[in-house]
C-alpha cells in the first residue's frame, strides 16, 4: 500500500453506534460504565485512552511501518 493510501486509511472506520465516517474528536468525555462498573467499550478515563487518539496511533504505526505508536 502506498504512504498516501495509508494516510488516508490507517485508523479509520464507520463507528458502529453513529455510522459517521470520519474519526469523530473527543476532547473530553466520561465513559459508560456497566452494572458490575466495569467499562464495556475498554475506555475509563480520557487522558489514559479515547478514541481518537487510538485512531491517530493506528495511523501513525501504519505510516511508519510500526506495530504499535503512542501518542501523548
Amino acid at each position: 500500500m502506498q504512504l498516501e493510501t495509508k494516510a488516508i486509511h490507517a485508523g479509520r472506520g464507520v463507528d458502529p453506534f453513529t455510522g459517521a465516517v470520519t474519526i469523530p474528536f473527543h476532547p473530553s468525555t466520561t465513559f459508560e460504565r456497566s452494572a458490575d462498573g466495569g467499562y464495556p467499550s475498554g475506555h475509563e478515563y480520557i487522558r489514559d485512552a479515547n478514541p481518537t487518539r487510538n485512531a491517530f496511533e493506528t495511523a501513525m504505526a501504519a505510516l511508519e511501518g510500526g506495530h504499535a505508536a503512542v501518542a501523548f
